[in-house]
């Protein structure tokens, strides 16, 4: 689906007419996790651990290989974890596991995790349809202020409407319970560091996200409510 829909759908397009293509690719083309005080930008080396990230990647790399033969001009954007209603993946299981109301347990140090609204999201994609300095560039996308796995979750909570108790656990404790679990990958992604620097939409683009991440998590949680 990620690559031979892709390469239909761009093959099409060059064939109509159409001008511009957008791909929304994906921020894991970079990796599921940052080491401390690094962050993620469009000059970040590609190693996507996953087989969604890699599908994502072959999409990008056949995309401007059909762009140099078509003429077809396209943008690719890598966003962060997606926030709002709706939202699936990680966030989801978030939101289920806080709508219970079993005592959760949390590593000691907070993390820091980046993440762009939905509506964020759409207002840059429909900005980058026409604006000059897109064309044949790739950035990547995420809201100015990172997060913390626990912060998320409070704020999945307030908007499910739901109480949540935390349990803070030494993160070493943690990890060993998720390895014996077979759970390590799971617990890197919520509770490891992802942080995205999308400074080049910015100040190439003269784009600023306008939902506050706070909001946008809370919409998962009435998402997940309904």
């Amino acid at each position: 689906v990620n690559v031979n829909a892709t390469c239909a759908l761009a093959k099409a397009a060059a064939t109509a007419g159409v001008k511009r293509i957008l791909l929304v690719s994906s921020i894991g083309v970079h990796g599921a996790i940052t080491e401390e005080n690094q962050s993620i930008t469009e000059g970040s080396p590609v190693t996507p651990s996953e087989p969604y990230a890699r599908s994502k990647r072959e999409a990008e790399e056949q995309l401007r290989e059909i762009s140099r033969d078509s003429g077809l001009d396209d943008v690719v954007l890598r966003p962060a974890l997606v926030a709002g209603a709706g939202a699936p993946g990680n966030l989801a299981r978030l939101a289920s596991l806080v709508r219970r109301g079993l005592p959760l347990p949390v590593p000691l140090r907070d993390n820091a995790r980046s993440f762009v609204s939905l509506n964020d999201l759409t207002s840059l994609m429909a900005h980058c349809l026409d604006h000059p300095a897109a064309s044949g560039n790739t950035f990547v996308v995420a809201d100015r202020q990172w997060a913390s796995t626990r912060e998320v979750m409070q704020w999945v909570a307030e908007g499910a409407d739901a109480r949540i108790r935390m349990i803070p656990l030494p993160d070493r404790f943690l990890r060993m319970a998720a390895g014996l679990a077979g759970k390590s990958e799971l617990y890197a992604k919520l509770f490891g560091d992802l942080r995205v620097a999308a400074t080049r939409i910015h100040t190439e683009l003269s784009w600023e996200p306008e939902e506050s991440l706070a909001d946008a998590v809370r919409a998962v949680g009435r998402g997940s409510r309904a």
